[in-house]
């Protein structure tokens, strides 16, 4: 499928993020049937990719919609960084909390956000903390971090500390196969039609003819600090009876039976279980999109509960 023509119907915007940082955002083109109620919703992406990865997704959404994307800082047209800039979860966490606040104040508020992987991570930190911002929040493939003792965090600090000279930029693709070849690898159930929305979202070519990734060289590493479990807990708790959980069958985050934090932090949300996609992996938003764009349609609104 070619991807060019719905990519280049997202309209950027720039916001002012923490520092003011220049965020960059994307309205993302609605084109499904009209539904009764118009809903504003903002999809956060994770890891290494971008916020036009959700468009096809978006297109599928009622047209009677709106749906935003920011490319988190250090990812997509979210660059390059200031000098000093920093890129861990807080960093995005304050961006996407002036953004929301943003909307707010304009009496335009967002009624759903959408995260995805480390943008659910995100997501988490902002509704959890700032609950008027964020009434209703959907996590793909994700339920929080790696738990982590004090003393194991002071040693993966170190470790931070101790890479901060050895950077260096991501390694350019010598052609379109290559990249998504490479993409594939890194992530096995991710689809060839998903990848390849992946790449046309998240690569630029070069004059020689070859491709880079959009992202910063900042973003290597480890990330600096991870939560112990009792955090994940207590943020969950503040998200109960408005927030749910999909997770594809084969994607990162393990069953409530097969693993009993998952099945804890299940507990905290007011959860029995997970949406799951059957034979679906990580990237929820690109590979399971009629059944994401569903089960967000037929999603309860706070709307009709005021």
């Amino acid at each position: 499928m070619n991807w060019g023509p719905l990519l280049h119907a997202c309209k950027l915007q720039i916001h002012q993020g923490a520092n003011q940082f220049p965020l960059a955002v994307w309205q993302l083109p609605t084109q499904g049937p009209t539904v009764a109620l118009s809903r504003r919703v903002l999809c956060v992406h994770g890891f290494l990719d971008s916020g036009r990865s959700f468009a096809h997704l978006a297109s599928h959404l009622p047209n009677n919609w709106e749906v935003f994307a920011p490319d988190l800082r250090g990812h997509g047209k979210s660059r390059p960084l200031p000098p000093g800039a920093a890129t861990h979860y807080w960093e995005h966490a304050k961006d996407i909390s002036m953004l929301l606040e943003e909307f707010q104040s304009a009496q335009t508020p967002f009624d759903l956000v959408v995260g995805h992987s480390m943008g659910g991570n995100v997501t988490a930190l902002v509704a959890a903390s700032r609950p008027a911002l964020a009434p209703q929040v959907v996590f793909l493939d994700m339920l929080g971090g790696l738990p982590e003792e004090p003393h194991q965090q002071v040693d993966r600090f170190g470790e931070v500390l101790a890479g901060l000279r050895h950077k260096k930029d991501f390694k350019r693709a010598a052609s379109q196969a290559e990249a998504i070849n490479r993409m594939q690898k890194l992530n096995p159930h991710l689809t060839a039609q998903g990848a390849a929305l992946m790449f046309a979202a998240n690569c630029d070519q070069d004059e020689d003819g070859s491709w880079s990734f959009a992202f910063e060289k900042d973003l290597r590493g480890k990330t600096p600090f991870r939560f112990p479990q009792e955090f994940w807990l207590a943020l969950f708790e503040r998200l109960k009876g408005r927030a749910w959980v999909v997770r594809g069958e084969h994607g990162y985050v393990p069953t409530a039976q097969d693993e009993p934090i998952v099945q804890t932090r299940l507990h905290a949300l007011g959860l029995k279980d997970f949406v799951t996609f059957a034979k679906a992996g990580h990237h929820l938003h690109v590979d399971a999109v009629p059944e994401l764009s569903e089960f967000l349609v037929q999603l309860p609104s706070i709307k009709n509960q005021q």
